[in-house]
């Protein structure tokens, strides 16, 4: 009798090929890049809002503690060289006057008491503005170009 080896059949191969390992790894890559590129847009968008929101907080505040200030304004002909009222604009603008201010105005506080006077809620208010500081350029900002000769 004979004997012949039992043939088996062959085996599928087991495991990943390398270019199906590099495929996988590559788009693993490009997911973490979009999910990381989201982030970054949220935080940009995030510090955004916040500057915004304080920029306005800011603004509201100026604009009514002039309010306020406007509301008392005091002017006696007799006393012109206490009570005038000054606006100036151009470089420096500002605007000065005597007012009458209320117990909410900020700073009210420090001059109130018997040692400053009956009289302290009247006192000369002037704003001003600051001469605007420029911004640092991005490096993605556009620069000017030179002027052309002729």
């Amino acid at each position: 009798m004979i004997c012949h080896p039992t043939s088996r059949p062959p085996r599928p191969p087991r495991g990943f090929t390398l270019i199906e390992i590099m495929m996988a790894v590559m788009v693993f890559c490009l997911v973490i890049g979009a999910i990381y590129a989201t982030w970054a847009l949220v935080m940009r968008a995030s510090e955004v809002g916040r500057q915004t929101a304080a920029q306005a907080q800011r603004q509201r505040v100026v604009l009514r503690t002039i309010g306020d200030a406007l509301m008392g304004v005091e002017s006696f002909q007799a006393s012109q060289q206490y009570y005038w009222f000054k606006l100036a604009n151009g470089d420096e603008p500002f605007l000065s006057f005597v007012s009458h201010l209320p117990e909410t105005y900020p700073r009210s506080v420090k001059f109130v008491g018997e040692a400053a006077g009956h009289d302290t809620s009247s006192r000369r208010v002037t704003f001003s503005l600051a001469p605007r500081r420029r911004r640092k350029r991005s490096h993605f900002a556009a620069k000017p170009h030179p002027p052309r000769r002729r």
